[in-house]
């Protein structure tokens, strides 16, 4: 059940340089020992109080951002750490990993809970939405939903024709944007997942915004759930309206 928006040739926006303003760093977290390595994903819990950063070096560090102290390294993954995710409670922390496969932390124990495993090629974007379930997507072309209980995998979304970069859940939990190197974001319905007793859900209803150049590689929605802006390597974000699933603007200047 497809339906594809093909957006108007609307103006796009430029900011003016004059516009541009200069923020003061409040802080740069530093201090552990263990090396450097490239920062790919940070992710902050839902009170501001722990940040968690995931690195090439196949670690997660957590840091406490009341004091800008390093609080402790987790390590489990074999490869890069490519996502996070803190579930909406705060206690646990989901990791995406080169590796093919996704890791929970007890962030009271720091310890592993357990390990998501179904993938079949890197795992680039994790996201949970405010009922606690996760989702995750792929470089398999595939987005799976899981049960952080359970640890058990609910659906597998299949239909991009390339990988998925990214993973977002709307405020309102209804909808899962994915985004993909085809070029295309997917807004997936979910109010009917309840009903399906299929593993994989090819037949998810889902609606396809065209209108990027060049793969799609990350993806936000606004607080209300009405806007979905995008970023893609064609050096631009567009902003969507999700009810329409026209674009209002793009934004230049990369």
């Amino acid at each position: 059940m497809q339906e594809v928006y093909s957006p108007p040739n609307l103006p796009a926006i430029e900011q003016s340089k004059n516009q541009n303003h200069v923020q003061e760093c409040l802080h740069t977290l530093t201090g552990y020992s263990t090396g450097l390595s490239s920062v790919n994903s940070v992710a902050m819990n839902a009170d501001g109080q722990i940040l968690a950063s995931g690195h090439d070096d196949k670690t997660i560090k957590l840091w406490d951002l009341n004091t800008y102290k390093f609080i402790s390294t987790l390590t489990g993954h074999s490869q890069a750490v490519k996502s996070l995710a803190f579930s909406p409670q705060g206690n646990i922390l989901a990791t995406a990993s080169d590796d093919k496969t996704i890791k929970l932390w007890n962030l009271t124990t720091l310890e592993e809970i357990c390990t998501l495993l179904g993938h079949s090629s890197a795992v680039k974007s994790v996201a949970f939405s405010l009922e606690g379930i996760l989702a995750s997507g792929s470089w398999d072309k595939t987005i799976k939903l899981w049960n952080v209980t359970t640890g058990a995998e609910i659906f597998t979304l299949a239909g991009h024709q390339l990988q998925v970069s990214a993973v977002a859940f709307s405020p309102q939990n209804q909808l899962l944007a994915s985004t993909s190197f085809d070029r295309t974001i997917r807004l997936w319905d979910l109010s009917s997942l309840h009903t399906q007793t299929q593993k994989k859900f090819e037949n998810c209803p889902y609606y396809s915004l065209c209108g990027h150049a060049w793969a799609v590689l990350t993806v936000a929605f606004s607080p209300d759930g009405k806007i979905l802006p995008t970023g893609s390597d064609d050096h631009t974000i567009k902003l969507w309206d999700v009810n329409t699933g026209q674009v209002i603007h793009t934004l230049l200047g990369h």
